[in-house]
């Protein structure tokens, strides 16, 4: 099979736990696109905590940030998908969320909001180096649905949350953990897969000629919508188990070994 377009998570797989992307991931990269295989970053982060390392990589299609929720320009920052979470569903599960008693972060604009700078918030501001903008009531500063909602917490706290809001917004909204202290609610058209597979579509590319590849719960369904899903040897075994190919850790350039082996 001749592969025309890659698609690779970010943390725990493009990056190595020093949060870095490896010269020989890098290598590999640099010699799909100039045979001129189509390669994004599709993860939950946030646009403007993505786009330096595409800019690194020198990749030049749109990436999808934010889960899926939105499919964005690297250079132009056109904005090609944007699907947020309703305003109604997000006030109702912030709500939810406050009840159990953990922390959330907002999303809107690609800028994070959150109630204040509490630990949880402090600490992924300085990981991500994206600024933190405490704003008090976040049901009452929303004016617009968020590009998405991350849930920070421990289990069993983010497991409550998990489900009660897969009982009750299973079918509105995408549910999905991304680590296990991180639960990322988006729109329910807002997923890695479908925007990988919005991205195909663009190009006329088929999905059995797209790889992807990630470590996650939510990388799963891009993992099942592409010909080759890839996951990474630090996955669960849940995540290993339904994935075409398992490659190596992201510590030991597991994106590279894939992009070797079956692109070049």
């Amino acid at each position: 099979m001749s592969y025309k377009l890659v698609a690779v998570d970010l943390d725990d797989t493009l990056l190595n736990h020093d949060l870095e992307i490896s010269k020989r991931n890098k290598g590999a990269i640099e010699e799909a696109l100039k045979r001129g295989v189509m390669v994004t970053i599709a993860t939950g982060r946030m646009f403007r905590a993505t786009k330096k390392y595409a800019l690194d990589l020198n990749l030049d299609i749109p990436l999808i940030t934010y889960q899926g929720g939105l499919v964005r320009g690297i250079r132009s920052e056109e904005i090609y998908y944007h699907k947020p979470v309703p305003l109604n569903y997000a006030v109702e599960l912030l709500e939810i969320i406050e009840s159990i008693g953990c922390h959330a972060n907002i999303y809107i604009d690609d800028n994070l909001y959150v109630k204040d700078l509490n630990e949880e918030a402090v600490e992924y501001g300085e990981m991500y180096n994206v600024p933190v903008n405490p704003v008090g009531d976040l049901r009452e500063f929303m004016k617009e649905g968020p590009t998405k909602i991350l849930v920070i917490e421990k289990s069993p706290k983010i497991d409550k949350v998990l489900d009660v809001l897969q009982k009750n917004y299973s079918k509105m909204l995408s549910l999905a953990k991304s680590k296990s202290f991180y639960l990322e609610i988006t729109h329910r058209e807002a997923t890695k897969g479908a925007a990988v597979a919005y991205l195909a579509e663009k190009f006329r590319i088929s999905p059995a000629e797209v790889i992807a590849i990630g470590d996650s719960f939510n990388d799963l369904s891009m993992i099942r919508y592409a010909g080759l899903g890839v996951a990474m040897g630090n996955s669960p075994e849940e995540i290993r188990e339904q994935a075409d190919f398992v490659t190596d850790t992201n510590d030991n350039d597991g994106v590279a070994k894939v992009i070797e082996r079956f692109v070049l």
